[in-house]
């Protein structure tokens, strides 16, 4: 086999291509990532950053998925606990209005009975008197109570996705990002073959593959289209939209889950880095998802529903940092002539379709929800591996930690990491939410040349270290994937832009960047940021006022 020669070509770099070309090389199967941005770029950073159960699912009587997700939350605060955190939610309870406090409570404990053996506490039906004292900022009218359950959040999404990749990686795959499918190779009904193109220098290199994994999200039928394949109405588009606010006054510590006073729709206040992040709305996406963003009206829907139910924050639109957009790819069913979206993930194989759509050696994964990844590119993956009829060695990735949550390494990082003890409290919390055991390998880069641990900005603590991290076994390319997917710092309300150019002045002296270079690059990322910048959509809406 030689080197442009793959067992599987996964296709997305999502958290589902990630975890699928993880299972796939755990398995054995020489493996190609390739994607065509980088690594959690698109829909898996724009989630409510949720790990759940689904608690909502109980009603309509998904009962196996809340179950599977509940149990795949433990695995994730297991085997990600850097990333992964518990998180105590509040659900307000009327009189008049949504559901009753019995209904709740029967919810509830449906919930707990599901996640028996669980780390996280169980639920609470709180009085009325005491619920104000956890939301003392919560719409008094007809309050009944407050319910209070766990689930877990995940502050850097992007991050949980990397660490599947890199995991894929240190077991044999090959990865690439900024590499996109640029063709297929197939003859009669049989995939021989994909050609790729490199975004970054337009270089072409064909691959010889025996299956393709097509995890590409919202973008799944422009692969099938691209290999020939009829559109077929695999998946529903949805938008999602979400408000990160500087500041909300009077909101609890907690996350606060509520239905809004306009349309019922169920909304999460979620404290995030400092901030609130509030979501999510949801509508039709038809243009090309990359092209995702947020409307004035989505705005304004979240500020007056956050108002009503805490009516001391008055917020407005001036209390926006930011906000983001993305796509969700929902299964598509049919049933009875109607049309609806399902949670549940589809596994397509075209190999089974009927002429002239069929391509044998092409598989689609279609839907899915971040909290139960690793068990669906577990069951893609089995599948991958029975029609390839590969033997390779039994793995368990729900007892396997991703690279960064090794705890017994995490617990040895005070002793062996330079410098640590003198670091700002705020800088250590920072280090170990980000990268957990890999700082032991941040460390050894700092140990070979004590300046690295020297900051580079005072408004972030950014390390020198980090930079060469970034670049070199973390796997960024740009200063995007640096500032924004690697050391995480564009999630602030500046966007990172107060520090931008002093770790872009490094990282080009680092990697020998000429001028031009940098200035593209710095160019690059306020053009990304641009994304989520709301001042041009407020602008307009106070010049129409």
């Amino acid at each position: 086999m030689n080197s442009s020669d793959f067992d599987a070509v996964v296709v997305g770099g999502g958290i589902h291509g990630c975890g699928t070309a993880r299972e796939l090389s755990l398995r054995g199967l020489r493996v190609l990532l390739v994607e065509k941005q980088d690594f959690g770029a698109e829909t898996t950073a724009w989630s409510t950053r949720l790990i759940h159960g689904g608690l909502r699912y109980l009603e309509t009587g998904q009962i196996g998925l809340v179950k599977e997700a509940l149990r795949e939350r433990e695995a994730l605060l297991n085997n990600a606990s850097h990333l992964v955190k518990p998180a105590k939610i509040a659900i307000p309870i009327y009189k008049s209005i949504g559901r009753s406090k019995s209904l709740i409570k029967l919810g509830m404990t449906a919930y707990d009975l599901l996640s028996l053996g669980k780390t996280l506490p169980s639920h609470q039906i709180l009085s009325a008197d005491a619920g104000r004292s956890l939301v003392p900022n919560i719409l008094e009218d007809d309050l009944n109570g407050i319910a209070v359950y766990y689930d877990a959040h995940v502050e850097y999404t992007e991050r949980l996705c990397l660490e599947n990749a890199l995991d894929a990686m240190h077991n044999g795959a090959e990865v690439r990002n900024h590499c996109e499918v640029s063709g297929f190779s197939i003859t009669g009904e049989q995939l021989k073959g994909v050609q790729l193109r490199n975004l970054r220098d337009g270089t072409k290199q064909f691959i010889n593959t025996r299956i393709v994994v097509n995890a590409a999200g919202p973008w799944v039928e422009n692969l099938t289209k691209l290999a020939g394949k009829e559109k077929s109405n695999m998946i529903s588009a949805r938008k999602g939209s979400h408000v990160i606010f500087k500041h909300i006054n009077n909101a609890p510590d907690c996350l606060l889950h509520f239905e809004s006073a306009i349309d019922g729709r169920p909304l999460i206040i979620v404290p995030w880095l400092g901030m609130h992040v509030v979501g999510s709305t949801e509508t039709d996406q038809e243009s090309d998802p990359q092209n995702a963003k947020i409307e004035m009206n989505e705005v304004n829907y979240l500020i007056k529903s956050i108002n009503g139910i805490l009516p001391k924050a008055n917020l407005t639109i001036d209390d926006v940092a930011f906000a983001y957009s993305g796509v969700r790819a929902l299964a598509f069913d049919r049933k009875g002539g109607s049309t609806k979206t399902s949670r549940r993930h589809k596994i397509v194989d075209h190999g089974c379709a009927e002429k002239p759509n069929r391509i044998d050696g092409l598989v689609s994964l279609v839907g899915g929800k971040m909290t139960t990844y690793r068990s669906t590119t577990e069951e893609i993956a089995q599948y991958v591996v029975n029609k390839l009829g590969h033997r390779g060695p039994s793995v368990d990735t729900k007892h396997r930690p991703l690279p960064g949550g090794y705890r017994d390494v995490i617990n040895e990082i005070p002793m062996i990491f330079p410098r640590w003890s003198s670091l700002h409290p705020a800088t250590k919390a920072r280090l170990m939410n980000t990268y957990g055991a890999g700082l032991a390998d941040l460390a050894r880069i700092i140990n070979k040349d004590s300046s690295l641990s020297e900051i580079i900005t005072n408004s972030n603590g950014i390390l020198k270290g980090e930079v060469i991290y970034g670049f070199g076994s973390q796997l960024a390319v740009t200063i995007e994937d640096l500032v924004a997917r690697r050391i995480m710092n564009t999630w602030a309300p500046s966007l990172g832009t107060e520090s931008v150019r002093a770790i872009s002045a490094y990282s080009a002296e680092f990697l020998g960047w000429k001028k031009e270079t940098l200035e593209e690059e710095l160019h690059s990322y306020f053009t990304y940021i641009g994304r989520f910048d709301t001042k041009k959509i407020i602008q307009a809406a106070k010049a129409e006022k």
